[in-house]
């Protein structure tokens, strides 16, 4: 199926074509073919692989398309898909990927006929003979370079779905028995799209109900208290246990992009980005916690863990921590969690709530590394954080925190955080050299330090506490500073490669 270029002889228009290698040629053109194919029973089985996957219908599409291209040797490959109206295909998923790109592309209308001519072919196990006029009408590319051009329908039974196009800048040469493969493979990705639409409709009806149930029990409605024993039933969820409400929230990383970070990532679909997210976090707490009752959000996830089993922060930090990590340097999307107490009767799920929320909240300030926030150890991060958010008081106090921490910066050193821990352990050098893990005599000598440049008495009892909250609005302050630098910068790079 030979792209043909605007200089090619008008004649060859109304010639009849030949199928040979994968490139209709008129046949008084000469050409020159190289037997040199993939094994397509291989490509048969990792179809087969891919499509069993647990994964969502672009997740699996973008799979399918890069197997296409690493699989059969060709340069690019591009899925067009129905709406729901049946009306327009529309480009889904390609590889390499050119939605996201500069590249034009168009939505197509198939005329019935033309579904029924690509059809006879692919019952016959052939791959469709076209016309100059048919392949411009299945081409959505404005432009292109490629020399062979593939297009395959996808049906099932008597219904078309969509078109798996394929290009290639050299001739492809397949005989009968690797067309008939290739049709195989082109059904059974179809037939694995209608089941996974199928799938996702009953996952749409699940998931509205469930977020119905979430949104009324965590309102707290006293007067639904009955539906919301019907609903639970429904779900499979036992109101009679113990749960604890958890909120999962994404975002960008807060790492700024360089170059290279912007070209790659951002340029992605950042929903595609997000959901695969939330599709392996969802499903390591299900993992992790059966019986777990999810409520998938535009940004994050509501849960309702249970409290039964070894629900710690350790156990949760030390379990998904290759998961957040993974998340930030593959996709750039930074995961937080914020998680309340228990509750023990329908009444406490509000409560649970508004502490998950404070804690994904004000968790994200403190925590650096893995953002995973209990609210039992917010502490006095709980009464400072909106008094930051309002105030901008600077003090004596604040001056000593300001100036150890430019000394931190200027020195590579961590003065402050010894200060923190100092002061929080009561002025203990036994117990404050024990939780850094230093010697003695080393943090003797870190004191020292810290006196001189603090003007401030630290031994004395009356500056410790005040030091201690000016120490924790500086970091909540700081965190506010470095995302909205955070921000401004990435966003600015969008701009540069917009």
């Amino acid at each position: 199926m030979k792209m043909h270029s605007l200089a090619q002889e008008e004649i060859f228009e109304t010639l009849p074509f030949i199928n040979t290698a994968h490139t209709l040629v008129p046949q008084r053109a000469s050409v020159t073919t190289e037997k040199k194919q993939p094994d397509l029973h291989e490509v048969l089985f990792q179809l087969v692989n891919t499509i069993t996957l647990p994964l969502r219908l672009p997740e699996m599409l973008h799979l399918l398309t890069e197997m296409v291209v690493q699989s059969l040797h060709v340069d690019l490959c591009l899925i067009m898909l129905q709406g729901q109206a049946n009306d327009m295909l529309r480009p889904c998923a390609s590889h390499p990927d050119i939605l996201n790109s500069d590249t034009q592309l168009q939505n197509l209308h198939i005329s019935p006929a033309l579904w029924e001519h690509l059809r006879t072919f692919t019952l016959q196990g052939q791959l469709p003979m076209l016309t100059t006029k048919e392949i411009s009408l299945l081409n959505p590319l404005h432009e292109n370079a490629y020399q062979t051009f593939i297009s395959i329908p996808l049906c099932v039974g008597n219904e078309c779905l969509g078109l798996l196009n394929c290009y290639a800048q050299r001739e492809l040469y397949y005989d009968r028995d690797e067309q008939l493969l290739l049709n195989t493979i082109a059904n059974q990705t179809a037939l694995a799209i209608k089941h996974r639409r199928y799938v996702e409709e009953d996952m749409i009806s699940q998931n509205n109900l469930i977020s119905s149930f979430v949104e009324d029990l965590l309102a707290g409605k006293a007067e639904a208290e009955t539906i919301l024993q019907r609903h639970a039933y429904i779900l499979g969820f036992d109101l009679a246990k113990s749960h604890v409400v958890a909120l999962v929230e994404l975002s960008e990383a807060t790492e700024a992009l360089d170059d290279s970070n912007a070209a790659t990532a951002h340029r992605q679909d950042r929903a595609l980005r997000h959901a695969t997210a939330l599709t392996r976090i969802k499903q390591s707490l299900q993992t992790l916690y059966p019986g777990v009752l999810i409520d998938e959000r535009e940004t994050g996830l509501v849960c309702l863990l249970p409290c039964d089993s070894d629900l710690t922060i350790e156990y949760l930090d030390k379990q998904l921590e290759p998961l957040l990590k993974n998340s930030r340097q593959e996709s750039h999307v930074s995961i937080s969690i914020g998680i309340g107490t228990c509750c023990q009767a329908i009444h406490d799920y509000p409560r649970s709530y508004a502490e998950a929320s404070e804690a994904l909240q004000i968790g994200s300030c403190f925590k650096t590394d893995l953002h995973c926030t209990h609210f039992t150890e917010l502490g006095a991060y709980r009464y400072l954080y909106p008094f930051t958010q309002t105030h901008t008081l600077s003090d004596q106090y604040q001056e000593c925190i300001l100036a150890l921490a430019r000394h931190d910066l200027r020195k590579k050193t961590n003065l402050l955080d010894t200060l923190e821990i100092y002061l929080e352990c009561g002025g203990n050098i036994a117990k404050t050299a024990c939780t850094l893990d230093v010697h003695r005599n080393t943090l003797l000598q870190r004191i020292g330090r810290i006196q001189k440049l603090c003007p401030l008495d630290i031994d004395h009892m009356p500056s410790r506490l005040p030091l201690l909250m000016a120490l924790k609005v500086y970091r909540l302050r700081a965190h506010q500073l470095h995302s909205d630098e955070i921000t401004e910068t990435n966003s600015s790079h969008l701009m540069d490669h917009g």
